[in-house]
């Protein structure tokens, strides 16, 4: 059990994925580690104790301060407004999907369509071309994005977050207009290969010039 704690732990300081599995470890071997204790009656202050930080976590959680409540009513609407975006693509014509990555999984999930983007190691390509997208100055280079990746649907979100994920991404400072704020802010002044087909409190669809497609 020591050994594979110790395993475990520096497997967890090179990839932090490795942590769950470090915690399973260390869970499993805690009857070895109590049994060290000659005193029996110390085991059961000491589980008290330890539960003490899940119980800071449940309060956190069921009874979150005003900011983390603001936080959380407002990822619960952008969810809602995801889905109500998920279920026209999903009765779409079939073709990839272009949108901020961390909206991806679901949005793949719900509309059975494929993103450029996603949230594990195999999308990071997909990441960073959405990324270039986004933060694209010229037309010609955000065209040149959708046509290598074969995008039929753009989805646009709050340009703020978006430039900035991408700015930190790409380490590259955003021009002044890049294409994530003309089509969240100016969606009528978008490039004339990107027509406006839906939008929502939180999300706007665009659909890529039919020529382009496969």
């Amino acid at each position: 059990w020591l050994l594979l704690l110790f395993l475990a732990f520096g497997l967890t300081l090179t990839q932090q994925r490795w942590g769950y599995f470090f915690a399973l470890i260390f869970a499993m071997s805690l009857p070895w580690v109590l049994a060290w204790f000659r005193r029996k009656w110390l085991v059961w202050p000491l589980f008290a104790l330890s539960l003490w930080p899940v119980a800071r976590a449940w309060e956190a959680t069921i009874f979150p301060d005003e900011t983390r409540a603001a936080q959380l009513a407002e990822r619960r609407d952008d969810s809602e407004q995801l889905r109500d975006v998920a279920q026209r693509l999903a009765l779409a014509p079939h073709g990839g999907i272009l949108a901020p990555w961390w909206f991806c999984p679901p949005l793949a999930y719900w509309s059975s369509q494929a993103c450029v983007a996603g949230s594990s190691h195999e999308s990071l390509s997909g990441i960073v071309e959405t990324a270039r997208f986004q933060l694209a100055a010229k037309p010609d280079d955000a065209l040149a994005v959708l046509e290598k990746r074969r995008v039929r649907w753009v989805v646009a979100y709050d340009s703020s977050r978006v430039i900035q994920g991408a700015a930190a991404l790409l380490n590259q400072a955003p021009g002044e207009l890049p294409m994530a704020r003309v089509l969240d802010e100016r969606p009528h002044s978008a490039p004339s290969f990107l027509q406006p087909r839906y939008a929502n409190r939180a999300f706007k669809i665009f659909e890529v010039e039919t020529k382009l497609q496969p």
